[in-house]
């Protein structure tokens, strides 16, 4: 495996050299138990963390911050300028000419992006994180930038030196923005982390409007029904009480199946006072098609008015839409990516040499990009589940947002995790880890 070998700083090693992991490992699932949840699907994690210089914390601030301006100015425009760049699925033209979630530009947008960045080489402040993807909705990774920190933390003496910032605990003043009741609509697809914000405050109301499968395991979900007010507010009936909502969110990414039995209800939170959290039309503004546009000097300055483009274009890694340069060539595949615009989950991206199982699988080259592939930087890590050794990484970067009147009011890095694998892709859905990731002060 390639790439830049990454090592903790010599505090975070004595710590670790002094740290006996049969035991971590034992007390680390009794922490998971403790909480209440020890699912099914447990993905693996690392029990070393990610140690960054806080400087270069600082250079992931500033991308962020130059990076969710760009893409909530693009998300707040109107529906025929965003659909003049941006060619949707099957999925996303039922969501859009149906249940009109682009008619309206929403005075307010409210909500939670993930960035995935590629890091290579050292980690200073000439060599910025490259972004990988955009997620606008249905986040993930929640668990690993809150239970996972805090854990090896609480667990592992010595690291009183080092920082995180904990993703619930931001979420939470992400909601008092928005105000007391906020839902997360569940109906399958379950992630521990939203169990975690069900935790961290009664008015966050973690709840599914169906039977779900293996519900027992899920202390905090609860059953609701949902009716619209006459003013169009969402209420649900919670506990046999039914409860003004302040906020709404759909904790996965939409599915066709969604589509046809809560239209009509994504239809009315759209269209009504109830802050729809991460509105649909920023997760379909961020889809990797996004991407091009974010590397394009004259779309960021012409069609965004961004005075300077390359503030927004030293982040961006170079991606071109497939239907503009065509299918790669053999000869260059081992240094590049092809993805497809709307894959979730490492679903549909071929890095590397594995573009040749893409030959012929390409129907509609304009829901394609083709992307420089980096060669993530390395750790040696211990690993929960399966034998240590050394995975390459990207990093998660989580970012809270109020954008109201066409400004953006409110950011805050809300948390930051890694991926790790020893494969080319690092999804944890596809068996890659999660690593906790610190900072020095």
């Amino acid at each position: 495996m390639k790439g830049y070998l990454e090592v903790p700083d010599e505090r975070t090693l004595a710590a670790l050299d002094a740290t006996n992991f049969s035991s971590f490992r034992k007390a680390f699932f009794g922490a998971m138990i403790d909480d209440g949840y020890l699912g099914p699907n447990v993905e693996d994690m690392s029990l070393v963390p990610r140690v960054l210089g806080g400087s270069y914390v600082k250079v992931i601030e500033e991308a962020a911050e130059q990076l969710t301006r760009a893409v909530l100015t693009f998300a707040n425009r109107d529906r025929d300028f965003i659909l003049k760049y941006l060619r949707p699925d099957d999925r996303w033209k039922t969501l859009i000419e149906e249940y009109g979630i682009l008619d309206k530009v929403p005075q307010r947008m409210v909500g939670e992006i993930r960035y995935d960045f590629a890091l290579a080489g050292p980690l200073t402040e000439d060599n910025p994180p490259q972004l990988l993807e955009i997620n606008g909705a249905a986040l993930g990774l929640y668990a690993f930038g809150s239970f996972l920190p805090k854990t090896v933390r609480n667990l592992v003496p010595g690291l009183d030196h080092l920082t995180y910032t904990d993703v619930v605990d931001s979420f939470v003043k992400l909601g008092q923005r928005v105000g007391p009741e906020i839902a997360t609509f569940s109906p399958g697809g379950l992630f521990w982390g939203d169990h975690l914000l069900a935790e961290a405050t009664d008015s966050f109301h973690f709840v599914t409007p169906t039977e779900v499968p293996n519900q027992h395991l899920w202390p905090r979900l609860k059953r609701a029904v949902w009716r619209i007010d006459s003013d169009g507010g969402l209420s649900l009936l919670i506990d046999d009480v039914w409860r003004r909502m302040n906020g709404f969110r759909w904790a996965r990414v939409i599915t066709g199946r969604d589509i046809d039995r809560f239209g009509e209800l994504f239809r009315s939170v759209l269209h009504g006072p109830t802050v729809y959290m991460s509105h649909p039309r920023v997760e379909f503004a961020t889809n990797k098609g996004v991407l091009p546009l974010l590397c394009n000097e004259n779309f960021l300055r012409s069609e965004l008015q961004i005075a300077n483009p390359y503030k927004v274009m030293q982040y961006v890694t170079p991606t071109r839409k497939l239907a503009d340069v065509g299918f790669p060539k053999r000869a260059d595949w081992e240094e590049l990516v092809l993805k497809q615009n709307f894959g979730s989950g490492g679903e549909n991206v071929f890095v590397g040499d594995a573009i040749e199982k893409a030959v012929g699988k390409v129907q509609n080259p304009e829901s394609w990009i083709v992307q420089d592939r980096h060669y993530l930087n390395q750790m040696y890590a211990r690993l929960l589940y399966s034998s240590d050794r050394a995975l390459g990484m990207d990093l998660g970067v989580f970012v809270n947002y109020d954008f109201k009147d066409g400004k953006l009011e409110y950011l805050n890095v809300a948390g930051i995790v890694a991926r790790g694998s020893h494969q080319s892709l690092v999804n944890v859905t596809r068996g890659g880890a999660a690593i906790p990731v610190f900072w020095t002060s």
